[in-house]
């Protein structure tokens, strides 16, 4: 189609899982990281948040932190309960929090990252992204959160070398492919987006925007019968108010 059906990247990962005393070990220095006193707190959190009660979980993080106000993964934790609860400025505030207490958590930092880019702090999500990234340079996680703040920044050349490192360190992942696809299209690298694209719809073969996105890669790179196969299976899966029918329809006559 003549109008590039703008993509955008699947949402970042949800919050990455909590940190419980047993799961303290060493520091991302190397050094080991110190027992927190209400480590049994930090336990029985982590088992309610498993067991799906995070209230429950939320009083053990909050007790844990009465008991030791020191204590960095009382406040990770603390802060992706409310993440989850989608109360974003609180959870801020707790990884910041924890982020001052133990400079050395990835998973903090990856969370506080994306947490900056929901609310479209994109410098600081870049940073804190970088940082997690700087601790534990195989967290595919973190490569995605960061190529989706600099496809927000509309940095496509640098969201794609993340994206390709993300999907390098976790190919199990099939919404990486999808990212790494609709900014492929924006860099006008067609065959390089139709090859991504085409690994995620055999994934999930029901995507609708999947099959959007590649009948727009195979059109761009002159594979007509290809795009037509793809736009017709993204009419048959769209929603009937989708505003991008129209223009398929007008390709396919």
């Amino acid at each position: 189609p003549r109008d590039r059906p703008r993509g955008r990247p699947a949402p970042v990962e949800r919050p990455a899982a909590g940190c419980g005393a047993m799961g303290a070990g060493r520091r991302g220095d190397g050094r080991r990281r110190r027992t927190p006193a209400g480590s049994r707190g930090l336990k029985l959190g982590v088992r309610f948040e498993e067991l799906g009660f995070p209230d429950a979980a939320q009083r053990q993080y909050e007790r844990a932190i009465e008991r030791d106000p020191g204590s960095a993964l009382a406040f990770y934790n603390l802060g992706r309960v409310y993440d989850q609860k989608g109360n974003l400025e609180r959870a801020v505030g707790y990884y910041e929090r924890a982020a001052q207490l133990d400079s050395t958590l990835p998973k903090n930092w990856n969370n506080l990252g994306a947490a900056y880019l929901r609310q479209q702090r994109l410098a600081d999500a870049a940073r804190a992204l970088e940082n997690a990234i700087g601790l534990r340079p195989d967290f595919a996680g973190a490569w995605n959160n960061l190529g989706t703040t600099y496809y927000d920044q509309g940095r496509f050349a640098d969201a794609a070398e993340a994206y390709t490192r993300a999907t390098q360190l976790d190919s199990k992942l099939e919404y990486l492919f999808y990212n790494l696809g609709v900014t492929y299209a924006l860099l006008d690298d067609h065959a390089a987006a139709a090859a991504a694209l085409e690994r995620f719809v055999r994934r999930l073969p029901d995507s609708a925007a999947g099959h959007l996105q590649l009948g727009d890669a195979y059109a761009r790179t002159g594979q007509r019968q290809r795009a037509r196969r793809s736009l017709q299976r993204y009419l048959e899966l769209a929603d009937a108010g989708d505003p991008v029918r129209q223009r398929a329809l007008r390709y396919l006559r």
